[in-house]
């Protein structure tokens, strides 16, 4: 994917603070064209589960009783298919903070259907909107769509205003699903100046460039993209928003005179210092003796550096639990969070660095962008573009990243949320970007040893050992749901062998590996005469995730894999192997991952060998094709049988 950066004042020459509408040449509301009812397909793409007709946003700058930016978005989507339903539930975020917050007004929705050549309109109503809070600052405006049914056209707008000067809202031209058309326009006065930031591969237009007409005094600046492709989402990606085709803002000036201007986006170094002296982040992290006790009872049972450490980190751990909000700031006291057994991750993590730093740890944030949110920006600095805090502390000279939100988490090991290349060390004069990168992997081994009487039934053991980030999550299925439904999910796919009377252990020791032993029966009727296994039991993969023949954004799999099955048969006497699965070896280039397939029988063993490991994390569009291609053979392979045959009928 190509990224073009180019750098646009938006001073106009002519703003009347009076007409603050800004001219998108938008449908009217409820003017719906019978020509789209009656579309059945849509030739550019006929998989489209949903096609979006025509999406017009518009932002201009408002000077009521405070000066804000209003922004209006105006939807139209044709239901495709079924599955095109989901489309109809609709999502709109804002910055839900109290002071200096946005407002979502003006809600309209409705569903449109076509009945014996008619267009009937249902309306969402009021009391069907409702808010939800993701995190501290973000919220969303929620609604489902009534009627909707294959063949609906589906319409919404709604306004937002935005006190949120520094974050001027971009346009997305792109989606999940084909769009028509998708143009926004943006009409601003010259006292403030704004960086314009480009992405993706489909072009946009200016109305000029399309032939169209255009009233720059009216209007200000529009964008226009047409019969853009959907951008159709995979496995292994961190969020599409990094590469679909959109245009952002960055405030840098506030221009209030010619001897009178405000540098926003300034440099790196002043945005820490305006870090530093921010009461819901820095000012908590001054020392203070808040945690006197706890950590002094840590410093009584733990004599080493590296102990002490992890003794904070597992005291975090323990008396916070974790909301489920991101966030890289506190809203209370820490002492108050600290004992009232809860926060979101800035309330928890930062107060992990406080205790470290009072217990004489050299300990300091870390902002982050969090997969979902979007990809480390590191062109200037913004509040808006991290979402996230973990903790970076030195121990013995090493330095050492915590994230205390998870209980099943270990020091060193971050949630998979964090996992997106780089974070921005917050160390006065000493700031800058680090590396984030996994220090666990998705490893899992599995060892079964069967045994084959002479009416063919089986029966035997299995042996499950899970590290890294399989026996995180592991961990947390089983003390949330049980070893029973854990072990359940493995009879979906091994056909006639099932794991019944599922033992855990090390469940709460985190730094051992997580093991799970089975017993292992057939479900076989006696007197058969031919025998058909699946000598993998179907662990591994058995679906290729990588559908798309092209991919035009990058493979990102957190986290190294490593996946090995053995299987050791016992062969009964009166019988013998007819057929087995050939051994293959698949290496891609610079070893990034490998594929080992092995049959060998010795005397009465019949042993079975697969082995997947993904030793990079990150793979490109180039390198894509023969990842998918290892994928197809490691997929096949585990999909094949050995064929045993009695050769001794009674």
């Amino acid at each position: 994917m190509k990224t073009n950066l180019t750098i646009l004042c938006l001073a106009l020459t002519l703003f009347v603070a009076a007409n603050c509408t800004a001219l998108a040449q938008a449908p009217k509301f409820g003017q719906i064209d019978i020509a789209d009812l009656t579309m059945t397909s849509y030739a550019p793409d006929t998989s489209a589960v949903a096609v979006i007709l025509s999406d017009h946003g518009s932002l201009a700058y408002v000077e009521d009783y405070y000066a804000s930016f209003r922004y209006k978005r105006q939807v139209r989507i044709k239901i495709m298919k079924k599955a095109g339903y989901k489309y109809a539930n609709i999502e709109i975020p804002f910055f839900g903070a109290v002071a200096k917050g946005e407002e979502v007004t003006d809600i309209k929705a409705s569903t449109y259907n076509l009945l014996d050549g008619k267009i009937i309109e249902d309306k969402v109503k009021p009391n069907e909107i409702f808010t939800e809070k993701s995190d501290r600052r973000r919220h969303y405006k929620k609604f489902a769509m009534p009627n909707v049914k294959v063949g609906s056209v589906i319409e919404y707008s709604y306004t937002i205003n935005s006190r949120y000067f520094q974050n001027l809202r971009g346009w997305d031209f792109q989606s999940v699903i084909p769009t028509v058309w998708s143009e926004y326009s943006v009409r601003i006065p010259a006292t403030f100046e704004f960086k314009l930031v480009r992405q993706g591969n489909h072009p946009i237009y200016t109305p000029e460039q399309l032939g169209l007409p255009h009233n720059f005094r009216k209007e200000g600046n529009r964008w226009i993209a047409k019969d853009v492709p959907a951008l159709k989402l995979e496995s292994y990606v961190t969020t599409l928003s990094d590469y679909t085709t959109k245009i952002e803002f960055e405030l840098q000036k506030i221009k209030y005179s010619a001897n009178d201007v405000k540098i926003i986006s300034g440099s790196w170094q002043e945005f820490v210092e305006m870090l530093s002296k921010e009461k819901d982040f820095g000012v908590p992290l001054t020392p203070a003796n808040r945690f006197e006790r706890p950590i002094g009872e840590i410093k009584a049972k733990f004599k080493t550096p590296a102990e002490q450490v992890a003794g904070i980190y597992d005291l975090v751990k323990t008396n916070m639990a974790w909301n489920g909000y991101s966030g890289w700031t506190v809203e209370k006291p820490l002492p108050e969070l600290y004992y009232g057994g809860e926060g979101d991750a800035g309330d928890i993590n930062i107060t992990l660095i406080a205790m470290l730093r009072e217990a004489g740890f050299k300990a300091d944030p870390v902002l982050v962008s969090t997969r979902g949110y979007g990809k480390p920006y590191k062109a200037s600095p913004l509040h808006s573009k991290f979402n996230y805090v973990i903790a970076q502390v030195t121990v013995d000279g090493n330095e050492l990243l915590l994230d205390a939100t998870e209980k099943e988490l270990t020091p060193g090991m971050l949630p998979v949320r964090c996992l997106n290349g780089e974070g921005y060390l917050v160390d006065g004069e000493n700031s800058k970007w680090i590396t984030v990168e996994p220090e666990a992997s998705f490893s899992e081994y599995f060892v079964g040893n069967l045994t084959i009487d002479t009416e063919g039934v089986i029966a035997g053991t299995g042996e499950e050992l899970l590290d890294g980030y399989m026996a995180k999550d592991a961990r947390q299925v089983i003390k949330e749901e049980g070893i029973e439904k854990y072990a359940a999910n493995y009879n979906k796919g091994s056909g006639s062998l099932k794991t019944n009377n599922a033992i855990v252990s090390n469940l709460d020791s985190l730094h051992l590996p997580l093991s799970v032993n089975y017993k292992i029966t057939s479900t076989n009727s006696s007197k058969i005469n031919m025998l058909y296994l699946n000598p993998v039991m179907g662990r591994g993969a058995t679906e290729n995730p990588f559908k798309l023949p092209v991919r035009t954004y990058p493979v990102d799999f957190a986290a190294p894999i490593k996946e090995t099955v053995v299987c050791n048969f016992k062969i009964p006497a009166g019988w013998k192997v007819e057929e087995v699965p050939q051994n293959i070896n698949l290496v891609l280039p610079g070893r990034s991952a490998t594929y080992s397939y092995m049959v060998q029988q010795t005397g009465d063993i019949l042993m079975v060998v697969s082995k997947l490991n993904v030793n990079k994390t990150v793979f490109t569009p180039e390198e894509y094709p023969q990842l998918r291609e290892l994928y197809n053979q490691v997929v096949a392979k585990h999909a094949e049988q050995v064929v045993l045959k009695k050769v001794v009928v009674n």
